[in-house]
């Protein structure tokens, strides 16, 4: 199915014109996800596309011995190929911003080498890292969470699968429980600042707010 975006955004070409895009992954039911593909920018949120995963494959679950539903895409193509057709159809954005369920090693490579943009976006404690480029090529890699990493200082890394280096960020926070929660971000996009990189993903959750 091809992704129709609203041609009015294809139309802007305004230099000062910053987008962010963001997919946003929401379980409607146990047997549909829809994928949610925004542009955001100071003075508007737009969503582009909308698209549901509809799980018509079965197949044999090995570990219940149980024949279970599965969609023949994953999230994680439907995602690449939403961000594929916003660049095919010529939607001026900068940033791709997604949660945690994005941030594989290929998705990370498809948008900053072949899409050209820049990726904000957390990471798993358990990453695997390498603090230089001969430590990564020589395999030597290392969990993110056992990095002893200041908060609102920025740190150069290489993750594993990808490439080039990204920054890499530690947030500390207090949850409404009052336990100590840690979000590991990284940016493709090597001149931004702690605050820049945190600003720019916080607006992720306007996004999330959207029905």
């Amino acid at each position: 199915m091809m992704i129709q975006l609203k041609k009015s955004l294809i139309r802007m070409k305004t230099q000062s014109f910053v987008g962010i895009m963001t997919i946003q992954k929401t379980e409607a039911s146990k047997a549909s996800i829809f994928f949610q593909h925004f542009i955001t920018t100071r003075m508007f949120l737009c969503r582009l596309a909308l698209k549901r995963v509809a799980k018509t494959e079965e197949y044999l679950d090995k570990k219940t011995q149980k024949i279970k539903r599965r969609s023949p895409v994953t999230k994680n193509e439907m995602a690449r190929n939403m961000i594929r057709q916003a660049v095919k159809n010529q939607i001026l954005f900068r940033f791709v911003l997604f949660d945690v369920w994005f941030a594989s090693s290929e998705n990370l490579m498809f948008i900053n080498q072949k899409c050209e943009k820049d990726v904000i976006c957390p990471i798993k404690h358990n990453r695997k890292i390498a603090l230089t480029l001969e430590d990564k090529i020589n395999g030597h890699y290392q969990a993110v969470s056992t990095l002893a990493i200041k908060p609102h200082t920025e740190l150069e890394i290489y993750l594993e699968g990808v490439d080039f280096p990204l920054t890499l960020i530690k947030q500390v926070f207090t949850n409404e429980d009052s336990s100590i929660g840690i979000l590991y971000l990284i940016s493709s996009e090597r001149t931004l600042n702690y605050d820049q990189i945190t600003t720019i993903y916080q607006r992720r959750w306007s996004v999330e707010c959207v029905p």
